[in-house]
């Protein structure tokens, strides 16, 4: 597998479906996702990074993210 491929909804779907999750479990996953963003964006804002670094890793974090939920 490619490493530098980028995950998609549908590849996390097809990793649910393997492990036979049910519709519910995987909303629920993808809840815990969407609440986190907010902890983990403070995370990087409290880290020791330049300030160049954290806004790079807040973007990146973000594209990521909004991969998956839209």
């Amino acid at each position: 597998m490619n490493r530098n491929r980028k995950f998609r909804i549908s590849d996390f779907l097809q990793l649910a479906k393997s492990l036979k999750l049910n519709q519910k479990q995987v909303g629920i996953l993808f809840n815990r996702f969407q609440k986190a963003m907010p902890t983990v964006l403070d995370f990087i804002n409290n880290s020791f990074l330049p300030e160049d670094k954290k806004l790079e890793y807040i973007e990146l974090i973000q594209v990521r993210a909004s991969r998956l939920f839209t």
